[in-house]
Parts: structure tokens; C-alpha cells; sequence
């Protein structure tokens, strides 16, 4: 019995040990993540929260991470035939790795990721991120992710507030797949728009065209760009780049939705952080790294879009910061003098206070010692006067002792020879 005890004893202990062993090879193996794409090529806004999402998981991630991207270049109406030649290509690609994670960006890399799962990953979670809306989607329990909110409407408020005085909004959006779907999602919103305003949607069209048609836009008009990713031309660009071409030419001020266009010409708006999504889906994906189950109760709807204006564009075409929406954070302001050269200024003015107190504090001095030897002269006069007077009442003095002696001589005198002495010589 007690060898069986120390044999069953042993063994416990090797599968202690096994089991940790396991265990701490577990915790330690790098992480499969792969990120999907349905566009062709990184774009502006995907590089913002691509990097987001990378440096949030990289960093608070003790295991390695590898990360695996495919740009999927997903055209507008995909044919099952399609997808099936795709799904193989990646199937074969991936066929030695084990996801941990996949992360669509966008609502279209979703529905992908959602039919392709089944073959290539089955059971892997999904954290999604840069997708408007899931209410048409049956989403699985293990599915969760960060919603995107567009504010076009606040956008719109905005520039109405800047300038109250218009009448006719004129969208414009390019001929992409992601930018038909912008476009059709800011029709939905403006549908309702207020009565007054005259909305006008310029697409498919060449960019010269839209650029020129700009050009000739009257007054009481400003333009709301909502994402130019190709022209009908078929030239293939980026919203920004789309924008500086627009904003040399445009007559009335451009406003923006997103993020990217801050700072190539518009005004500003209420502008989607594409850098916010990519964080939060990433602080996301470490909780379902980490082990922990999400699903769809776990969908981040919170919206973190910022009001954000450019200083150089709202002087460039006379608008009021005091009409901006509360909050609202405003760029490119240019330094003034004062900001600019602060310390220098400080220095010279301290410098010229300094001297002017020492120039100040000899006048100063000057002055009082000029009062001391007004003062010290007029002492000396009173001083030599009763000096004098002190002199001539001596000299009175010895002058009156002087004259006083022989009067009274000649008194004692004349009173000697008075009646009395008259008499005595006349008497004898």
C-alpha cells in the first residue's frame, strides 16, 4: 500500500508538473491575429486605427503577437464564386496557423469575416472596428467590437452656425465601394435635413469636374466632402488628396467627416477619431486574448467624435470663433507676437525696467542732493546773518560802553559844577 501510495504520489506530481508546464507554454506562445481589410491598400484613416489597434495590443500583451493582414480588395457586389476563389486562397495561405483573433475593419471586412470564419477559423472570436452600424446583422455570441458614429448631422449644425446665412449644401463623395456606402448613409441623414437648405450630391464624377463644378458655386453655399477614395475616371486616391485638389478651387468653404482631412483644407465639422476606434478595438482584443468572453453585450457604441476646427481656415474665410459648438478644439492657431516671443520680450522689458529703475533711482538721488545743498546754503545764510547780528550787537554794545563812559564823565561833571558850585565861587 505505501508503495502504491508513493507511485500514485509521483504520478500526480508528474502531472502537476506537465500541466504547468503546459500551462506556462500556453501563456507565453505568441498570438494569431489576423486583420482584414476590404480595401486594396492602407488608406489614411485604416493607417490611424491599423497603428492604434497594433500598439494597444503590442504593448499591453505579455505573450508575442504576430499579426497577419489582408487587404481584400473587395469589390462593390461580390458572386459567391468570388468568395469561394478567395476563401480557398486564403485557406491554403493560412493552413498552418492557428487565429486566436480576427479583426475586421469596416462593415464590408465584416460580413466577409462572418462567412469566411466556418472554413478558415472556425470558433475564433471577432472584434470588429470602423463599422457604422450591426442592427442587420445576426451576430454570433462570440462576436463584439467598436461601432462607429458619423455625425453628419452635427457637422451640418456646425457649419450653420458659422454661417447662418446659407442656403444650399452640396455633398460630394467619390466613386469607391466604402464611398457609395458614405454617401448613401449621409442621404439617409440629411433626408430629414432642415427645409430651408437645398441639398445637391455631386459623384461620379472625373475630379477636374467636381473641382471646376466647385469653382462655380455661388454664395450662400458651402460643401460637405464625405470621402473620395476614386473618381469615375478611375484614378485611384485618398480623401485628403482628393481635398487639396478641391480647395484650390472651390468658392465657398469645405467641411469634413473624418479625422484624416483635418488640416488639407476643410473648416472642420464633427470629425470621426479613427485613432480612438483603433484603441478601443484593441483594448478589446486584449481582453479576448487574455481569455475573456465577448459578445455582442460587449459592443462599444460610445461616441468619441471631437468637434475640431482649423484657425487658418476660419480666417481665411471670415468666420467667428465665438459661433463654434462648446468645446470644440481648434488647430493650426498661428502664434502671435506675444506667444511666439514671450521669454525675449520678458527679458527686454524686465531689462528696461531694471535701467529705468536705476536711471529713476539717480534722478533721484541727484534731486535730494540738490535739496540738501539748497537746504545746507540757506542754513549757512541764516547762519552768517545771525553770525552778523551776533557781531553788530557786540560792536553796539562796546560802541555804546565806549560812548556811555565820557558822558557820564561829562554828567559827574556838569553836575559838579551845577548851582552849588556856582555859588561857592561866586561866595567867595
Amino acid at each position: 500500500m505505501r508503495l502504491l501510495g508513493v507511485v500514485v504520489g509521483a504520478l500526480v506530481c508528474q502531472l502537476l508538473a506537465w500541466a504547468g508546464a503546459a500551462t506556462a507554454a500556453d501563456v507565453n506562445r505568441p498570438r494569431q491575429v489576423l486583420l482584414l481589410y476590404a480595401e486594396s491598400r492602407l488608406q489614411p484613416s485604416i493607417v490611424e486605427a491599423d497603428a492604434a489597434f497594433r500598439s494597444t495590443v503590442s504593448s499591453g500583451m505579455g505573450a508575442p503577437v504576430n499579426f497577419h493582414t489582408e487587404f481584400l480588395d473587395l469589390p462593390p457586389t461580390s458572386s459567391a464564386a468570388y468568395k469561394r476563389r478567395l476563401w480557398d486562397l486564403l485557406r491554403f495561405k493560412y493552413q498552418d496557423v492557428h487565429f486566436d483573433l480576427i479583426v475586421p475593419v469596416s462593415i464590408r471586412a465584416l460580413r466577409f469575416a462572418l462567412d469566411l470564419r466556418a472554413e478558415l477559423a472556425p470558433g475564433t472570436p471577432i472584434v470588429f472596428t470602423a463599422v457604422h452600424s450591426v442592427s442587420n446583422l445576426d451576430l454570433p455570441g462570440d462576436v463584439s467590437g467598436v461601432q462607429m458614429t458619423a455625425d453628419w448631422m452635427d457637422t451640418l449644425g456646425a457649419a450653420l452656425r458659422l454661417q447662418p446665412e446659407t442656403q444650399r449644401v452640396v455633398v460630394v463623395a467619390g466613386t469607391a465601394a466604402i464611398d457609395k456606402i458614405f454617401l448613401a448613409l449621409i442621404q439617409a441623414s440629411f433626408a430629414n435635413g432642415p427645409a430651408h437648405l437645398e441639398f445637391t450630391y455631386v459623384t461620379d464624377q472625373p475630379l477636374d469636374a467636381v473641382a471646376a463644378k466647385l469653382a462655380t458655386l455661388p454664395d450662400k453655399t458651402i460643401v460637405l466632402l464625405v470621402s473620395f477614395l476614386q473618381d469615375s475616371a478611375g484614378r485611384n486616391l485618398t480623401t485628403p488628396e482628393a481635398l487639396e485638389r478641391l480647395v484650390e478651387r472651390s468658392r465657398v468653404p469645405i467641411y469634413g467627416l473624418t479625422g484624416i482631412t483635418m488640416g488639407h483644407g476643410i473648416v472642420g465639422g464633427r470629425l470621426v477619431d479613427y485613432k480612438k476606434q483603433g484603441s478601443m478595438a484593441g483594448e478589446l482584443g486584449l481582453r479576448v486574448l487574455r481569455g475573456e468572453k465577448l459578445g455582442p453585450a460587449d459592443i462599444v457604441t460610445q461616441n468619441t467624435n471631437t468637434f475640431v476646427f482649423d484657425a487658418r481656415q476660419l480666417r481665411r474665410w471670415g468666420l467667428s470663433e465665438s459661433r463654434l459648438p462648446p468645446g470644440s478644439v481648434i488647430l493650426f492657431r498661428e502664434p502671435s507676437v506675444w506667444e511666439r516671443y514671450r521669454w525675449p520680450i520678458i527679458g527686454a522689458l524686465a531689462l528696461i525696467l531694471l535701467e529705468s529703475l536705476l536711471v529713476a533711482g539717480l534722478v533721484f538721488q541727484r534731486i535730494r542732493r540738490k535739496r540738501l545743498e539748497a537746504e545746507a546754503a540757506v542754513q549757512r545764510g541764516l547762519l552768517a546773518h545771525a553770525q552778523r547780528v551776533t557781531v553788530a550787537g557786540e560792536l553796539a554794545a562796546t560802541l555804546a560802553h565806549e560812548i556811555n563812559q565820557p558822558l557820564g564823565a561829562i554828567v559827574s561833571n556838569a553836575e559838579a559844577d551845577g548851582p552849588a558850585g556856582h555859588a561857592g565861587r561866586y561866595h567867595r
